[in-house]
């Protein structure tokens, strides 16, 4: 899918987005004329086919570099193996979305980008361009990730964000759970023609900063 986007003074955006089989969203490739820059940023999904982790836009020329023979003119394409795990592996939903065994049962399941490539590159040190500037610097965690309720109905059970005190597991996650609520609850919230308790569903979010939220 290509939408282009143009505005005054000569400013264009080109966004491709490219799908598998399945028509599910895996990367979008977007090129700015005014920066002169393309910018790669993919999904990936669990077994299930749910969208778990989404892993931070990257420009490819600071990457590649200025003799890689990319140019601004190719640039709108498929990247494959762009993002990488740490030390080179292929992101797959066995990272994050397997079965923990006895020694990970306590622990989420993180892993790190590979600082050799993709926004595991361009979020460190490695960065030769902004590396020594003011940018970010990611730890190999430049991914956000959502983790789901175990019962096939796609409910969001936990969202992290970007960076290492983000990720799931840790105390600045949003979660959410999921419940019924009584007859005496909604009446006294809703008044006596809510309606019978049975065909409402609460739902609590409780943000990274401890705040709930409750919605019915």
């Amino acid at each position: 899918q290509s939408t282009q986007t143009y505005a005054e003074g000569g400013k264009k955006k080109e966004v491709v987005t490219y799908a598998d089989g399945s028509m599910r969203s895996r990367q979008v490739v977007t090129r700015i004329n005014t920066t002169n820059s393309v910018v790669v940023g993919e999904t990936y999904y669990d077994y299930q086919g749910r969208a778990a982790l989404q892993i931070l836009p990257s420009p490819v020329g600071d990457l590649l570099g200025s003799c890689s023979g990319t140019s601004l003119r190719d640039g709108l394409r498929f990247y494959p193996s762009f993002n990488k795990a740490e030390g080179g592996l292929p992101i797959t939903p066995y990272l994050f979305d397997r079965d923990r065994s006895s020694t990970e049962v306590c622990n989420s399941l993180e892993f790190r980008l590979d600082s050799a490539s993709g926004a595991g590159k361009y979020y460190s040190a490695n960065n030769l361009r902004y590396g020594s500037s003011g940018l970010s610097r990611s730890e190999g965690y430049a991914y956000s990730r959502v983790a789901y309720t175990p019962d096939n109905t796609g409910r969001v059970r936990e969202q992290g964000g970007v960076g290492e005190a983000f990720q799931l597991g840790s105390e600045h996650t949003t979660r959410s759970f999921y419940g019924g609520s009584s007859q005496v609850e909604l009446d006294r919230l809703f008044g006596s023609e809510v309606g019978y308790s049975e065909h409402y569903r609460k739902v609590l979010v409780l943000d990274g900063n401890g705040q709930v939220s409750v919605s019915y």
